[in-house]
């Protein structure tokens, strides 16, 4: 914690009372943590008078002075007021940083301040780009030969200030398997294809979406005028295969058409 310097007097209205020759000065932290602190004990009229300063830490924003004679009266005393911590400003934000030598020029060299404080230099020869090796203070480069020079690229990086890479696109993984239902044909209708395939997507429509199918789930699909669409079919399995056809319900137990 820093330290401040305070200075307390006494107001010249009260430097001729009898009743009060000793006092104590006490120092409140902000925000009431930690506890008070107390500043000096026993201080003198005749110092207050003169005015008499004490050193505090930068947590206490102000206190009390109590005197301790025959009046005992109180009075606040204020002191600094601590302000939020600053945001830095995009000059003070560190970022990693390209620079590009034109190349129809000889390049040069840039010179710039890396975040630790320290100043750097690094040539460029004409026509290439080299990234600083060091999270660079921003803006704070200059060049031998401006001239000579492209105008200096912000990367996707580590450093507090540079620009954040695109967000990633959820891998078919990261988003979740996807699962087709294959149903088999119950009945003999030859026009009946053998088996079905409909979309997890469509069974949770017929089903309202409760529980997968078992082994003993039937469906009756849309035929689209190639067969009867009273055939039933029987839950088979899980498969990877494209969809074929739409469900229009859930069937009954197994027929035969």
């Amino acid at each position: 914690m820093a330290d401040y310097q305070v200075t307390f007097t006494l107001n010249s209205a009260f430097t001729g009372t009898t009743e009060a020759d000793s006092f104590t000065i006490v120092g409140k932290h902000a925000n009431g943590s930690p506890a008070d602190t107390t500043v000096a004990t026993g201080v003198s009229k005749a110092d207050l008078t003169a005015g008499v300063t004490y050193t505090v830490v930068d947590t206490i924003t102000g206190g009390t002075i109590t005197s301790t004679g025959t009046c005992t009266n109180s009075v606040l005393w204020t002191g600094l007021t601590n302000s939020p911590t600053p945001t830095p400003t995009s000059a003070e934000l560190c970022v990693d940083v390209e620079f590009t030598a034109k190349s129809e020029t000889p390049g040069g060299v840039v010179t710039y301040e890396g975040c630790d404080g320290v100043e750097y230099t690094l040539t460029i020869p004409g026509g290439d780009s080299i990234p600083a090796p060091r999270c660079v203070r921003n803006n704070s480069w200059t060049y031998n030969i401006p001239n000579n020079f492209e105008p200096a690229s912000l990367l996707v990086g580590d450093c507090g200030g540079s620009p954040s890479g695109p967000t990633p696109t959820p891998t078919s993984e990261e988003i979740g398997p996807t699962f087709n239902f294959e149903f088999l044909r119950c009945g003999t209708d030859a026009e009946a294809p053998e088996s079905v395939i409909i979309s997890e997507a469509a069974w949770n429509t017929i089903t309202g979406g409760s529980v997968l199918p078992s082994g003993t789930d039937t469906i009756r699909v849309d035929s689209e005028g190639l067969f009867l669409n009273s055939n039933v079919f029987i839950f088979d399995n899980t498969t990877g295969k494209a969809v074929t056809h739409i469900p229009i319900s859930e069937g009954d137990t197994c027929n035969q058409v």
